[in-house]
Protein backbone atom coordinates (compact mmCIF):
# COMPACT_ATOMS: atom_id res chain seq x y z
CA UNK A 1 0.00 0.00 0.00
CA UNK A 2 1.36 3.41 -0.96
CA UNK A 3 2.15 5.80 1.94
CA UNK A 4 -0.32 8.61 2.54
CA UNK A 5 -0.37 11.94 4.35
CA UNK A 6 -2.99 14.47 5.38
CA UNK A 7 -2.67 17.85 3.69
CA UNK A 8 -5.37 19.45 5.84
CA UNK A 9 -6.76 19.17 9.33
CA UNK A 10 -10.50 19.38 9.98
CA UNK A 11 -12.35 20.42 13.13
CA UNK A 12 -16.12 20.02 13.33
CA UNK A 13 -18.88 21.09 15.69
CA UNK A 14 -22.62 20.46 15.57
CA UNK A 15 -25.08 23.02 16.95
CA UNK A 16 -28.84 22.61 17.23
CA UNK A 17 -30.37 26.03 16.47
CA UNK A 18 -33.87 26.27 18.01
CA UNK A 19 -36.08 29.01 16.60
CA UNK A 20 -38.80 29.72 19.18
CA UNK A 21 -41.47 32.29 18.42
CA UNK A 22 -41.06 31.97 14.68
CA UNK A 23 -44.00 34.25 13.89
CA UNK A 24 -42.41 37.05 15.93
CA UNK A 25 -39.10 36.74 14.05
CA UNK A 26 -40.94 37.34 10.78
CA UNK A 27 -41.53 40.93 11.96
CA UNK A 28 -37.81 41.69 11.93
CA UNK A 29 -36.50 44.15 9.37
CA UNK A 30 -34.70 42.72 6.35
CA UNK A 31 -31.28 43.72 7.70
CA UNK A 32 -31.94 42.20 11.16
CA UNK A 33 -31.02 38.71 12.34
CA UNK A 34 -30.88 36.49 15.43
CA UNK A 35 -27.47 35.26 16.63
CA UNK A 36 -26.60 31.97 18.27
CA UNK A 37 -24.36 31.71 21.31
CA UNK A 38 -20.68 31.70 20.40
CA UNK A 39 -19.26 28.32 19.40
CA UNK A 40 -15.60 27.36 19.58
CA UNK A 41 -14.25 25.37 16.63
CA UNK A 42 -10.56 24.96 15.75
CA UNK A 43 -9.63 27.50 18.40
CA UNK A 44 -11.82 30.28 16.99
CA UNK A 45 -15.15 31.68 18.17
CA UNK A 46 -18.03 31.53 15.66
CA UNK A 47 -21.63 32.73 15.52
CA UNK A 48 -24.55 31.46 13.43
CA UNK A 49 -26.94 34.17 12.24
CA UNK A 50 -30.56 33.45 11.32
CA UNK A 51 -33.13 35.47 9.41
CA UNK A 52 -36.59 34.40 8.20
CA UNK A 53 -36.85 37.15 5.60
CA UNK A 54 -33.81 37.10 3.31
CA UNK A 55 -35.00 38.52 -0.02
CA UNK A 56 -33.50 36.67 -2.99
CA UNK A 57 -34.74 35.31 -6.32
CA UNK A 58 -38.17 36.94 -5.83
CA UNK A 59 -38.82 35.01 -2.63
CA UNK A 60 -38.35 35.34 1.13
CA UNK A 61 -35.98 32.71 2.44
CA UNK A 62 -35.20 31.22 5.84
CA UNK A 63 -31.45 31.75 5.75
CA UNK A 64 -28.34 31.27 7.86
CA UNK A 65 -24.78 32.52 7.72
CA UNK A 66 -21.58 32.02 9.68
CA UNK A 67 -19.69 34.90 11.34
CA UNK A 68 -16.11 34.96 12.61
CA UNK A 69 -16.25 37.67 15.31
CA UNK A 70 -12.83 36.98 16.82
CA UNK A 71 -9.35 38.23 16.04
CA UNK A 72 -7.93 38.01 12.48
CA UNK A 73 -6.62 34.60 11.48
CA UNK A 74 -3.22 34.06 9.93
CA UNK A 75 -4.54 31.83 7.17
CA UNK A 76 -7.79 31.28 5.35
CA UNK A 77 -10.33 28.90 6.88
CA UNK A 78 -12.56 27.42 4.16
CA UNK A 79 -16.08 26.68 5.41
CA UNK A 80 -18.35 24.49 3.27
CA UNK A 81 -22.14 24.51 3.32
CA UNK A 82 -24.75 22.01 2.27
CA UNK A 83 -24.38 19.58 -0.56
CA UNK A 84 -23.37 22.38 -2.93
CA UNK A 85 -20.02 22.54 -1.12
CA UNK A 86 -19.83 26.29 -1.63
CA UNK A 87 -16.85 27.59 0.33
CA UNK A 88 -15.87 30.82 2.04
CA UNK A 89 -12.38 31.76 3.28
CA UNK A 90 -12.39 33.80 6.48
CA UNK A 91 -9.40 36.17 6.49
CA UNK A 92 -10.30 38.82 9.06
CA UNK A 93 -12.38 39.50 12.14
CA UNK A 94 -16.13 40.21 11.80
CA UNK A 95 -16.22 38.61 8.37
CA UNK A 96 -19.18 36.41 7.51
CA UNK A 97 -20.04 33.83 4.90
CA UNK A 98 -22.75 34.40 2.28
CA UNK A 99 -26.30 33.67 3.40
CA UNK A 100 -27.24 30.01 3.10
CA UNK A 101 -30.72 29.93 1.55
CA UNK A 102 -32.08 26.97 3.47
CA UNK A 103 -35.73 26.92 2.43
CA UNK A 104 -38.32 29.32 1.07
CA UNK A 105 -40.35 30.78 3.91
CA UNK A 106 -43.70 29.82 2.45
CA UNK A 107 -42.48 26.25 1.86
CA UNK A 108 -41.34 25.93 5.47
CA UNK A 109 -44.69 27.22 6.73
CA UNK A 110 -46.54 24.71 4.54
CA UNK A 111 -44.27 21.79 5.43
CA UNK A 112 -45.65 21.07 8.89
CA UNK A 113 -42.18 21.27 10.47
CA UNK A 114 -43.19 24.30 12.53
CA UNK A 115 -44.68 23.02 15.79
CA UNK A 116 -45.87 25.34 18.54
CA UNK A 117 -44.46 28.29 16.60
CA UNK A 118 -41.01 26.68 16.79
CA UNK A 119 -38.66 24.66 14.61
CA UNK A 120 -35.07 23.44 14.85
CA UNK A 121 -32.12 23.38 12.49
CA UNK A 122 -29.01 21.27 13.02
CA UNK A 123 -25.95 23.24 11.89
CA UNK A 124 -22.57 21.64 11.28
CA UNK A 125 -19.48 23.87 11.16
CA UNK A 126 -16.41 22.31 9.56
CA UNK A 127 -13.16 24.27 9.67
CA UNK A 128 -10.24 23.21 7.48
CA UNK A 129 -6.69 24.36 8.05
CA UNK A 130 -3.38 23.44 6.48
CA UNK A 131 -1.54 20.64 8.18
CA UNK A 132 1.67 22.20 9.48
CA UNK A 133 3.00 18.97 10.99
CA UNK A 134 5.99 17.51 9.16
CA UNK A 135 4.93 14.17 7.68
CA UNK A 136 8.21 12.67 8.92
CA UNK A 137 7.33 13.42 12.54
CA UNK A 138 5.44 10.77 14.51
CA UNK A 139 1.89 11.53 15.57
CA UNK A 140 1.36 12.64 19.18
CA UNK A 141 0.69 9.60 21.35
CA UNK A 142 0.41 11.03 24.86
CA UNK A 143 -3.25 10.03 25.00
CA UNK A 144 -2.29 6.46 24.08
CA UNK A 145 0.37 6.33 26.78
CA UNK A 146 -1.99 7.70 29.43
CA UNK A 147 -4.66 5.28 28.28
CA UNK A 148 -2.25 2.39 28.74
CA UNK A 149 -1.30 3.74 32.18
CA UNK A 150 -4.98 3.66 33.15
CA UNK A 151 -5.50 0.19 31.69
CA UNK A 152 -2.44 -1.33 33.37
CA UNK A 153 -2.97 0.33 36.75
CA UNK A 154 0.80 0.79 37.20
CA UNK A 155 1.83 3.31 39.87
CA UNK A 156 -1.85 3.82 40.79
CA UNK A 157 -2.44 5.51 44.14
CA UNK A 158 -6.25 5.63 44.09
CA UNK A 159 -8.66 2.69 44.19
CA UNK A 160 -12.27 3.42 43.27
CA UNK A 161 -14.92 0.87 44.26
CA UNK A 162 -17.84 1.21 41.85
CA UNK A 163 -20.73 -1.27 42.07
CA UNK A 164 -18.36 -3.69 43.79
CA UNK A 165 -15.71 -3.37 41.03
CA UNK A 166 -12.20 -2.10 41.82
CA UNK A 167 -10.84 0.51 39.39
CA UNK A 168 -7.32 1.96 39.75
CA UNK A 169 -6.40 5.57 38.98
CA UNK A 170 -3.75 8.23 39.65
CA UNK A 171 -4.28 11.31 41.79
CA UNK A 172 -1.99 13.53 39.70
CA UNK A 173 -4.03 12.87 36.53
CA UNK A 174 -7.32 13.42 38.34
CA UNK A 175 -6.05 16.69 39.83
CA UNK A 176 -5.00 17.97 36.40
CA UNK A 177 -8.10 16.91 34.50
CA UNK A 178 -10.96 16.87 37.01
CA UNK A 179 -10.44 18.89 40.20
CA UNK A 180 -13.97 17.92 41.30
CA UNK A 181 -13.16 14.21 41.20
CA UNK A 182 -9.76 14.83 42.85
CA UNK A 183 -11.54 16.72 45.64
CA UNK A 184 -13.92 13.79 46.11
CA UNK A 185 -10.87 11.54 46.59
CA UNK A 186 -9.45 13.84 49.27
CA UNK A 187 -12.74 14.25 51.12
CA UNK A 188 -14.26 10.79 50.84
CA UNK A 189 -11.22 8.54 50.57
CA UNK A 190 -9.80 6.15 53.14
CA UNK A 191 -6.02 6.00 53.30
CA UNK A 192 -4.56 2.50 53.17
CA UNK A 193 -1.31 1.22 54.68
CA UNK A 194 0.61 1.59 51.41
CA UNK A 195 -0.32 5.30 51.20
CA UNK A 196 -2.93 4.89 48.47
CA UNK A 197 -6.54 6.00 48.87
CA UNK A 198 -9.67 3.87 48.62
CA UNK A 199 -12.87 5.64 47.53
CA UNK A 200 -16.39 4.21 47.47
CA UNK A 201 -18.35 5.70 44.56
CA UNK A 202 -22.07 5.70 45.32
CA UNK A 203 -25.11 7.26 43.59
CA UNK A 204 -25.82 3.95 41.78
CA UNK A 205 -23.10 4.56 39.21
CA UNK A 206 -22.17 1.56 37.07
CA UNK A 207 -18.57 0.48 36.71
CA UNK A 208 -18.74 0.74 32.92
CA UNK A 209 -19.86 4.36 33.08
CA UNK A 210 -17.09 5.21 35.54
CA UNK A 211 -14.51 3.47 33.34
CA UNK A 212 -15.71 5.56 30.38
CA UNK A 213 -15.42 8.69 32.54
CA UNK A 214 -11.83 7.85 33.54
CA UNK A 215 -10.97 6.94 29.95
CA UNK A 216 -12.01 10.42 28.84
CA UNK A 217 -10.10 12.04 31.72
CA UNK A 218 -6.91 10.22 30.70
CA UNK A 219 -7.19 10.34 26.89
CA UNK A 220 -9.68 13.12 26.06
CA UNK A 221 -11.48 10.62 23.84
CA UNK A 222 -14.70 8.64 24.17
CA UNK A 223 -14.45 4.87 24.44
CA UNK A 224 -16.95 2.43 22.97
CA UNK A 225 -20.18 2.60 24.95
CA UNK A 226 -21.50 -0.92 24.46
CA UNK A 227 -19.76 -3.54 26.58
CA UNK A 228 -20.48 -6.09 29.30
CA UNK A 229 -19.43 -5.81 32.91
CA UNK A 230 -18.50 -9.04 34.63
CA UNK A 231 -21.16 -11.03 32.79
CA UNK A 232 -23.97 -8.52 33.30
CA UNK A 233 -26.14 -7.26 30.47
CA UNK A 234 -24.75 -4.20 28.67
CA UNK A 235 -26.51 -0.88 28.88
CA UNK A 236 -28.10 0.36 25.70
CA UNK A 237 -25.84 2.97 24.03
CA UNK A 238 -28.31 5.82 24.63
CA UNK A 239 -28.73 4.88 28.29
CA UNK A 240 -24.96 4.71 28.67
CA UNK A 241 -24.54 8.17 27.12
CA UNK A 242 -27.22 9.59 29.42
CA UNK A 243 -25.45 8.14 32.47
CA UNK A 244 -22.08 9.40 31.23
CA UNK A 245 -23.56 12.85 30.60
CA UNK A 246 -24.81 12.96 34.19
CA UNK A 247 -21.40 11.89 35.53
CA UNK A 248 -19.62 14.49 33.39
CA UNK A 249 -21.80 17.23 34.88
CA UNK A 250 -21.18 15.96 38.40
CA UNK A 251 -17.39 16.06 37.99
CA UNK A 252 -17.09 19.27 35.95
CA UNK A 253 -16.09 17.73 32.60
CA UNK A 254 -17.75 20.27 30.32
CA UNK A 255 -16.25 18.96 27.06
CA UNK A 256 -17.42 15.43 27.77
CA UNK A 257 -20.85 16.77 28.72
CA UNK A 258 -21.07 18.66 25.43
CA UNK A 259 -20.08 15.54 23.48
CA UNK A 260 -22.76 13.50 25.25
CA UNK A 261 -25.40 16.16 24.68
CA UNK A 262 -24.54 16.28 20.98
CA UNK A 263 -24.83 12.48 20.76
CA UNK A 264 -28.19 12.56 22.52
CA UNK A 265 -29.30 15.38 20.23
CA UNK A 266 -28.69 13.21 17.16
CA UNK A 267 -31.19 10.69 18.55
CA UNK A 268 -33.87 13.26 19.30
CA UNK A 269 -36.56 13.90 16.69
CA UNK A 270 -36.21 17.46 15.46
CA UNK A 271 -39.07 19.43 14.00
CA UNK A 272 -36.87 20.09 10.99
CA UNK A 273 -33.68 18.17 10.38
CA UNK A 274 -31.74 20.43 8.03
CA UNK A 275 -27.95 20.46 7.84
CA UNK A 276 -26.06 23.69 7.20
CA UNK A 277 -22.34 23.61 6.57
Amino acid sequence: MAPSSNLTQAARAVHKFNVNGYSATKAMAKHEHVSSKRLTVAGYAWEIHYTPGHDAHWHYWVAFKLLLPGAPVDHALPCFRGEERQSHAFGSANESSPWVLLVKRRELEASGFITGDSFAVRCTITVLSKNTINSAEPSPDLHLQLGELLRSGRFADVEFIVSGVSIAAHRCVLAARSPSLAAAVLKGGTRKKDGSVRVEVKDDMRAGVFRALLHFIYTDTLMELDWREDGSDPLLPRTMVMSLNEAAGRYGLERLKQICENMLGFDDACSADCAVM
